[in-house]
């Protein structure tokens, strides 16, 4: 599946760094907290919240090679390339309507798809626009690609209390 082209891509990283390594170990620390949140999640609501997950650390990464005193370059174009080969397999993490209690998507994703379809797209343009900002506006990187997450987010995802 795409996803699983993705993981497969984002697992190809270099050794990580001290930072990175805390950041995982603090992750597994919170990993129960993570599983109840999910609320014992299976099938294809757990793919995607899975892929949710992992763009959100594609999405701090972004966020700490984009913002301080230097841009560092490789590992905001990893971050980004993580997040396009996520749009484009977005489409595939829906195909099939699963919609347990503990999911955050509403029906509107299969009840509207031509718009869901929309914002996908959108998504996927705001991150290629991000890419062309590495050069002129790299503090502006991040707040594109979260424009084209909130785009979604506010139509399709259920708001939390």
């Amino acid at each position: 599946s795409a996803f699983a082209n993705w993981e497969v891509n984002r697992l190809h990283h270099k050794k990580p760094s001290r930072m990175k390594a805390f950041l995982i170990a603090a992750s597994l620390i919170a990993l129960p907290g993570l599983v109840f949140a999910h609320g014992g999640a299976m099938g294809p609501t757990k793919v995607r919240m899975d892929a949710m997950v992992s763009t959100k650390d594609s999405l701090s990464r972004l966020q700490k090679a984009t913002t301080g005193t230097e841009l560092d370059r490789a590992a905001a174009e990893q971050s980004l390339a993580e997040l396009r080969t996520f749009a484009a397999a977005l489409p595939t993490l829906f195909e099939e309507k699963h919609l347990p209690v503990m999911s955050e998507a509403l029906p509107s994703i299969w009840e509207n798809a031509e718009q869901f379809d929309t914002e996908i797209r959108f998504f996927a343009e705001q991150v290629d626009l991000a890419q062309a900002q590495l050069d002129d506006n790299p503090s502006q990187v991040l707040r594109t690609v979260a424009a084209g997450c909130a785009s979604c987010h506010d139509k399709f995802r259920e708001k939390k209390q």
